[in-house]
């Protein structure tokens, strides 16, 4: 009797430890299943892309209903000493402001705050060409674009030094603009040397009106050489 008691306590400490072995790695196990939450940082939202910029509009003043603006041509910097006056500038035009890429820039007064801004800038390539130039600025004016057979009886061509300028004189305001500063435009387009250049006047419809006849004289007045050697 005594060797079978003996012989079951042992078996009773043999199952004892085998259990407590068992639940160990048991709790091991679940230890190990548990669900692990990581916070991972968000990225930074991207930046908004920058909305285009007209290269060559006359005047700071986005006017409501204007074009979408097309993909701007590469800018042909002027030399660090370019001059905001070349050729013969009519009586009471004024020096203008503007961009640094203006090879020349004026500013003409009118009667009760009427004003034009005038400016010639040289864009490299076609820069998009006179059709979408000619629409985007219509556009501005809240006039309707052209088609491409539309184009000859919508421009005048004028000879000048710099080369044969394709004219147009367009007329007509967008909703909300203040007439005082905007409502005609007049734009000589210049192909030479693989760029394009444009002159402009822009601003108080009579004003411009009055001034078109001195602002075709200056185009034609323009050396080559006083942009390109400077």
């Amino acid at each position: 009797m005594e060797v079978h008691a003996a012989f079951d306590m042992k078996r009773l400490r043999g199952i004892y430890w085998l259990g407590l072995v068992a639940a160990i790695a048991l709790a091991g196990c679940r230890k190990d299943d548990e669900i692990k939450v990581y916070r991972v940082a968000k990225g930074e939202p991207s930046p908004q892309a920058a909305a285009p910029v007209d290269p060559h509009a006359g005047m700071n003043m986005p006017p409501p209903g204007a074009a979408a603006p097309q993909a701007p041509e590469k800018q042909v910097p002027p030399p660090p000493a370019a001059s905001k006056s070349v050729g013969t500038v009519p009586e009471g035009w004024q020096p203008g402001g503007g961009s640094s890429m203006r090879r020349a820039s004026f500013k003409v007064s009118g009667e009760g705050g009427a004003m034009a801004d005038v400016s010639l800038i040289i864009l490299s390539g076609p820069a998009g060409g006179a059709v979408a130039n000619i629409n985007r600025w219509r556009g501005q004016l809240g006039l309707k674009p052209i088609e491409t057979k539309d184009l000859e009886r919508e421009v005048e061509m004028l000879e000048t030094k710099c080369g044969q300028a394709m004219v147009a004189d367009i007329t007509g305001i967008a909703p909300g603009v203040d007439p005082k500063s905007d409502g005609r435009m007049l734009a000589a387009i210049i192909e030479r040397g693989g760029a394009t250049w444009f002159f402009k006047m822009r601003g108080n419809a009579e004003v411009v009106g009055k001034e078109k006849q001195r602002f075709l004289d200056w185009v034609k007045s323009v050396e080559p050489a006083e942009v390109e050697s400077r």
